[in-house]
């Protein structure tokens, strides 16, 4: 980081601000339930498995997917496949961000096709 970055002002020595950098999606969703503080649901593999390629979510990521999943926080333009390891679209990011307000009832809900709904 530069030193006339507005960035350089929120990195210390143990923290590496990379703006550029893509970020999976399943990093888009543990970051958006921790800062929701969702806890995840009883049986987290039992939530997961609506998802065909759960495996492929890292160990550390399962009970906060579960919990993004159960909060309909999941925004899938895929259908079911979460394709975690992925880097999010901009879109995919704005709409997850969208859901998570949602359900912290700070903004209304809308329709799509897209939102996981975990019955």
């Amino acid at each position: 980081i530069v030193s006339r970055d507005w960035s350089s002002d929120v990195c210390s020595s143990d923290l590496i601000f990379i703006p550029e950098r893509k970020i999976p999606r399943v990093e888009v969703l543990v970051a958006l339930v921790t800062g929701l503080n969702l806890k995840p649901p009883a049986d987290v593999d039992k939530v997961l498995s609506v998802y065909p390629d759960n495996d492929k979510i890292p160990q550390y990521a399962r009970p906060k997917i579960a919990a993004a999943t159960v909060n309909n926080i999941v925004v899938n333009p895929n259908n079911k496949v979460l394709e975690p390891t992925r880097d999010a679209s901009r879109a995919e990011v704005a709409a997850m961000i969208h859901q998570a307000l949602v359900q912290a009832k700070r903004i209304k809900p809308v329709e799509s096709d897209t939102i996981m709904r975990y019955q």
